[in-house]
């Protein structure tokens, strides 16, 4: 549970105790098995996350662990994506990607995370994707049981800090 507290509110154990701090896990999945070939250059879902938050805060949204791309044929560019939805709707391969949540390579373990700022508090709706961006093969996003598992999470990374700006 996300909880909020407000000024003035008086804190109990139990309002703490179930509170979601900075730092924290808010959400988590793992697949230990290989996402389904694809040819589409929109790609197809592989693992849906929901994702409680409150606005104003930031998470990191992402794998874990880093995606391994595959194909058939090595010289494919496979994607992997992250998709979203605010509305309550599940998402797709075809919903808005999550700012920074996009990464291709061919053929190779990439790295997919982003931070997100919430404007609103509810369930963010996740979906990570694979997609064969350029070639002729299938691609897909592999994992197995023995140490190559797809680990995506969302952690709580509390209120933002000022102090950026563009150069």
């Amino acid at each position: 549970m996300v909880y909020a507290f407000s000024a003035g509110q008086k804190l109990t154990a139990s309002a703490l105790n179930s509170a979601t701090m900075p730092g924290n896990l808010v959400a988590l999945h793992v697949r230990s098995s290989t996402s389904t070939p694809t040819t589409s250059g929109v790609g197809v879902g592989v693992i849906y996350l929901d994702i409680p938050v409150v606005s104003g805060r930031v998470y990191w949204v992402g794998l874990v662990t880093p995606a391994h791309h595959d194909s058939t044929v090595t010289t494919d560019n496979v994607m992997s994506k992250i998709t979203y939805t605010l509305n309550g709707s599940t998402p797709t391969a075809s919903s808005a990607i999550l700012d920074g949540a996009q990464v291709y390579s061919l053929s190779v373990p990439v790295p997919l995370g982003t931070i997100y700022q919430a404007t609103f508090t509810g369930t963010l709706k996740t979906l990570l994707c694979i997609a064969r961006a350029m070639g002729s093969g299938s691609a897909r996003l592999y994992a197995d049981a023995v140490g190559r598992s797809m680990v995506m999470a969302a952690f709580d990374l509390g209120l933002p800090a000022s102090g950026g700006s563009n150069a």
